[in-house]
């Protein structure tokens, strides 16, 4: 988009609007945006609007919070200044508004260096709601003494005649966090690598410190850093910046004066020689004796936008692809097994930094992997591949261009790069008009050498190297699970009888209040939607459905920057039951290994050349229709600019006719980093895994999902890695493509500005592909598991449960209401209980369309037979009757999850796949209609009807000691370890 067209407000610089004076008026057509960066004259608060014709508009508030010890007040802070406000003093403000507004975010964040506080929504009315909440919030927190023993920790005496016990939200979640082998490798690496700084410290809190803060130490951070002085609000969207100003100075800003804060954070002085540390990190007894070896660089200053681009670029080139040298000269070594995830390029604090970490390798190893790794980089001083290193750039250019998807919105996105620059007293637009420093970059690469200078001066010679051996130690692991009783023993050793009296007395009193309902006048105050203010219709996603040759081609127009997304689908109901293990292995493979004349490594270039990226997945849903017809597909995913169109295709003409699927050595490689990422995925996602496996003894496409991606796939990598089967991989994935690769079967999904300019192409390529008829496989009869109770014991701290039963009805009035139930009960009874009362980080409930199946879960659980009994009494509670005015609250909300925006891929694949699992636009908008209209006896009867589900089953995760104390109180747990046999 040209500067002349992009949008503008009327507002003259050096103007002064409600306080505020404009100081800067920027055009970046890069991001279809103009950026206002103002200044509360008042209070120098710094206020920065992306003003753009996007309606999903973004409020952000960031503090800069150094710290100068672990105890996690700017975490525990975090969540304590939305229990509760001046202007809206009910008991949990956040959860009242995940309940009942439209927002498409709503989330507090904790940084090393910065608290951010971002909310988003569609509908300006909600906006502004949210944003009322939020500043009263930050600006105005109530922080009542029991917040904090809630939020952060306190000692809990139920029962007098019991031993003391510690409990806390923050608390618990980071006893999760310490459990996590890949947690430890990242911010112990990062604290000794910063260790003058306040990255030395951990700002969530470590365990171990949270219980030396203190309550006035926890009123005090808020006093000394939340204000707007120290402020940086980042404003985003199409509703004009007179509005938000006008707004933000009347009700909040106007009423403070300027306040001299010291926030600074400072910067690591550089070392003169390099050091060394070796710390221990809790593990699974199978990987005692192996370690985590990293070398991690401080490469500069974050501020600079053309050295953060170029540690990016230098990272995917060094480390991002199956032929990057570095990557290559370590897993190639036979000194360990895998990446780390710690390696790569992180420009989130105020100096960047550069790691390569090599996994599952020896402690004794260390100095070998050093030596390789700096062997390695010296000889790319002198033999870079240009071809690589032109892709590795084209990457990040399209990666900034690009409106992705992913966990946080495109808007937070953007506001995340401001702030890098912005809160260090660098310029706030430096990361986000990237056009300037990316061709300084490329200007520098015509010169010549710039990238192989880069690499002498940040990492061959740089003395700021640190050498991390992080040892993995069951010991450990065992010691953090008896972490709580062992703290507690040790600061209660001297406790008096009237000491504990005391803090019975504050425990009872602290359930007495979590148990309590904010009045009916507090919730009141809070801003509120009507139903009335709610979009009646869904809003549809352009699809033009056509036939190319006789093949699906499913048409999506929407703007996409220019960028083309391609989805390639095959059926995989023709794949019989003995290969289903084996598709993510094959799918992952076809990812990465050669075809025809090229190998490998000349494949990588051609990918990183000619395109975004290319990817695949499996899909599998039960479909709308009926319970016994499964749409099971595999899908292969490209992105490229639309002059590369045809380059791509070509790719996938090779990767899909002649695949090189025999290669030992890639596939050895693959399962091995496919193992290990699974493994250290589930202390972070134990949850997810816990529902998947629950609900695979129920229904076919969760027991698929249990095989492709859950707990079982986890288990079968593990044996194939153990056994070395690399024959009968090749020979299963040699079977596979055979089977899935079928013109027959063949769909196309394509989402770009103009789709039916490359239908010809399309032709072409699937006339290339070869076709044969292929009988669809019978559906498997037996699942994964007998329903039941299952314990899957882990190394953790915390646990993981879930309870999932099957649903009896599938009509769209029943998939409506118990849409609405899960959202009712994941905003409301399982958080109430079994976060704000039982301490875990949190409590959820899930259901699909796709999958007839009501899943309940928690996540980061101290507890786990009185979070079983709450997934009932939830249920039990709505089945009695619950008042309209809880029904209408998550009505609202879940209209609004229903409307979340989507990338424009996402939109058109999410269209496809909606169409192919007979999720017709027709039925949305009934299911859409039923949640509108329903009421006390609809939601009476969806929670009615799961309780009286004959069919249900029972899966966690956690300590075998955990399991034991379960077993005391009467839950009998089939047993069994995460891998490896019982």
């Amino acid at each position: 988009m040209s500067e002349t067209n992009l949008p503008v407000q009327d507002i003259e610089l050096t103007e002064e609007i409600s306080g505020f004076r404009l100081d800067r008026v920027e055009k970046i057509p890069e991001l279809r945006s103009t950026a206002y960066i103002f200044t509360h004259v008042k209070t120098a608060c710094r206020l920065m609007h992306l003003f753009n014709s996007d309606p999903n508009n973004l409020f952000s508030v960031a503090f800069r919070t150094p710290v100068n010890d672990s105890t996690g007040v700017p975490h525990i802070l975090e969540h304590s200044v939305l229990c509760g406000s001046k202007k809206f003093p009910v008991k949990d403000p956040f959860q009242e508004m995940l309940k009942g507004s439209l927002q498409t975010f709503l989330n507090a964040l904790t940084y090393p260096d910065k608290t951010v506080y971002p909310v988003s929504s569609q509908v300006e009315k909600d906006y502004y709601n949210l944003m009322d909440v939020y500043c009263d919030a930050v600006f105005n927190p109530l922080l009542s003494e029991n917040t904090f023993y809630q939020e952060g920790w306190h000692f809990d005496v139920e029962d007098i005649d019991n031993p003391v016990g510690i409990k806390g939200i923050v608390y618990n979640e980071m006893k999760g966090v310490f459990s996590d082998f890949s947690s430890h490798v990242f911010r112990r690496t990062m604290s000794a690598l910063y260790p003058d700084t306040t990255y030395a410290f951990e700002s969530g809190g470590d365990p171990e410190c949270i219980t030396d803060l203190t309550y006035e130490q926890f009123r005090d951070f808020h006093r000394k850093f939340y204000h707007p002085s120290n402020s940086f609000i980042f404003l985003y969207g199409n509703i004009p910046s007179k509005k938000t100003l006008q707004f933000l100075d009347a009700n909040y800003l106007g009423s403070y004066d300027h306040l001299q804060i010291d926030s600074t954070v400072s910067p690591q002085p550089l070392w003169d020689k390099p050091k060394s540390t070796v710390i221990e990190a809790p593990a699974p007894k199978e990987d005692d004796g192996t370690a985590t070896v990293s070398v991690s660089w401080i490469f500069g200053d974050s501020k600079d936008p053309v050295t953060t681009l170029t540690g990016s670029i230098l990272s995917h080139y060094l480390l991002g692809t199956e032929t990057s040298p570095l990557k290559r000269a370590l897993v190639d070594s036979g000194l360990g097994e895998d990446l780390d995830d710690v390696t790569g390029f992180d420009a989130e604090l105020i100096q960047s930094s550069f790691a390569v970490g090599l996994r599952k390798t020896k402690p004794e190893h260390a100095e070998k992997i050093k030596e390789l790794i700096f062997e390695t980089l010296k000889t790319e001083l002198h033999s870079m591949d240009k071809q690589l290193l032109e892709g590795a750039l084209r990457q990040v250019e399209f990666s900034r261009r690009e409106v992705a998807g992913g966990h946080f919105p495109y808007s937070l996105r953007l506001a995340e790069r401001a702030y890098r620059s912005w809160l260090h007293g660098g310029d706030p637009v430096a990361h986000l008009a990237f056009e300037k420093p990316l061709n300084y970059i490329k200007e520098q690469m015509k010169i010549g050498n710039y990238f192989e200078k880069v690499i002498e001066e940040k990492l061959v010679n740089n003395p700021h190297n640190l050498l991390s051996t992080i040892v993995a130690s069951s010991k450990m692991g065992e010691k953090l699970e008896l972490q709580t009783q062992k703290q507690s023993q040790k600061l209660t050793a001297n406790i008096t009888q009237d000491e504990k009296e005391k803090y019975n007395r504050l425990t009872k009193k602290l359930i007495e209040q979590q148990k309590s309902q904010s009045s009916a006048e507090q919730k009141a105050k809070l801003p509120k939607l009507q139903k009335s203010d709610l979009p009646r219709h869904l809003k549809e996603v352009p699809v033009k459905k056509e036939e190319i040759e006789g093949i699906k081609f499913m048409a999506h127009p929407l703007f996409t920057s220019g960028i083309t997304y391609l989805d390639i689908g095959f059926d995989l109901s023709v794949v019989p039951a003995d290969l289903l293990y084996f598709v993510p292995i094959y799918l992952e493979l076809m990812n990465r290994c050669g075809a025809g004349e090229y190998s490998y490594e000349k494949m990588a270039k051609r990918v990183t050349l000619s395109t975004g990226g290319i990817d695949t997945s499996a899909v599998c849903r039960t479909k709308i229709s009926s319970e016994q017809d499964l749409l099971f597909m595999a899908f292969f995913h490209g992105k490229s600019l639309e002059a590369r169109f045809a380059e791509m295709l070509q790719i996938f003409t090779d990767l899909l006719t002649k695949p090189d699927l025999s290669n030992e050595k890639q596939i050895r490689d693959l399962l091995v980093e496919e193992r290990n990422e699974m493994a250290s995925s589930v202390i972070s996602s134990g949850h997810s895994f816990a529902m998947t496996n629950a609900s695979s003894a129920l229904i076919r496409s969760k027991y698929i999902g249990e095989v492709m991606g859950g707990i079982s796939q986890l288990r079968f990598l593990d044996e194939l890695v153990k056994n070395d089967d690399i024959n009968k991989v090749i020979e299963a994935c040699t079977q596979l493509h055979k089977i899935i690769v079928n013109k027959e079967s063949l769909l196309f999904s394509l989402t770009a500005q103009e789709p039916e300019k490359f239908s010809d192409m399309l032709k072409t390529f699937a006339e290339k592909l070869p076709q044969q008829s292929i009988e669809t496989e019978p559906p498997p009869e037996e699942y994964g598991r007998e329903e039941g109770l299952r314990g899957i014991e882990i190394s953790s701290a915390v646990n993981f449960v879930s309870r999932a039963w099957k649903l009896q009805d599938k009509s769209a009035h029943q998939l409506a209401n118990l849409f609405l139930l899960s959202r009712n009960l994941s905003t409301g009874y399982l958080w109430d209980k079994i976060r704000v009362e039982g301490g875990a980080y949190g409590g959820m409930a899930s259901m699909s369309v796709f999958h007839p199946v009501f899943a309940t879960a928690s996540y980061r659980d101290p507890n786990l037979e009185s979070t079983l009994q709450h997934f009932e009494n939830g249920l039990q509670e709505v089945a009695d009757g619950i008042e309209q005015e809880k029904i209408d609250q998550s009505i609202i909300g879940a209209i609004g999850r229903m409307d979340s925006p989507k990338s424009p891929h996402g939109q058109g694949l999410g269209e496809t796949l909606d169409s192919l699992s007979d999720y017709s636009k027709e039925i949305r908008q009934t299911i859409r209609d039923e949640i509108l209209q329903a009421n006390t006896d609809s939601l009476k009867n969806a929670a009615k009807s799961i309780l009286d589900s004959q069919r249900w089953s029972v899966t966690a995760l956690g300590s075998a000691k955990a399991f034991e104390k379960a077993e005391q109180s009467g839950l009998k747990f089939e047993r069994e370890p995460l891998v490896g046999s019982k």
